[in-house]
């Protein structure tokens, strides 16, 4: 018997295609799931696309003015960046319509965790799309939770121990979370 590889923890129970029997109680079932409402509509996807859009220009802002407030010039604050990362049942695709959206800013080493929150909560308090906003800075994992245009968010955030977020900043790299802390 020869070893494939395969993702996660446990090999798949079966490597076969479906046959038609299958196939057909598949789509029985997504009918079902559909007609029970578990499936967001294409606004809903949408709306979720705009709102993350918003938050990640949000964070951006953020690193930037508390990049001000440490007295960086202008300029270089400009450049610290700032970055959003979705995960949970969103990111892996299997949420559900209404699910919440679980979301990591992640900022440079600079911007302490509680003036994130201080400049991240009055930023969104002055924004009508914002409701419900309720900010839990204490928590073992300090989280801000709101409804954005109707989306439920929880955003969290991660201090990286770098002086600037580059766009295309990928978390794959064990390396760049080693010296982040036990509350990220």
């Amino acid at each position: 018997m020869s070893k494939s590889k395969h993702l996660g923890v446990t090999p798949p129970i079966s490597l076969d295609f479906s046959d038609k029997h299958e196939e057909a109680l598949a789509d029985d079932l997504l009918a079902t799931l559909k007609s029970e409402g578990l499936f967001e509509s294409e606004d809903e996807r949408k709306t979720r696309e705009v709102v993350l859009g918003k938050i990640d220009k949000l964070v951006k802002e953020v690193v930037y003015q508390v990049s001000l407030k440490h007295k960086l010039p202008e300029s270089l604050a400009r450049e610290c960046g700032g970055k959003i990362f979705t995960f949970g049942s969103y990111r892996l695709g299997v949420h559900g319509a209404g699910a919440d959206i679980d979301t990591l800013c992640v900022v440079p080493s600079h911007v302490r965790r509680e003036d994130f929150f201080e400049c991240m909560t009055e930023m969104l308090k002055a924004r009508s799309e914002v409701t419900e906003l309720a900010p839990v800075p204490d928590a073992y994992v300090p989280v801000i939770k709101l409804q954005f245009s109707g989306v439920d968010i929880d955003m969290t955030v991660g201090v990286l121990q770098q002086p600037t977020i580059p766009e295309d900043l990928e978390l794959s790299d064990n390396n760049i979370l080693r010296s982040i802390d036990e509350h990220s």
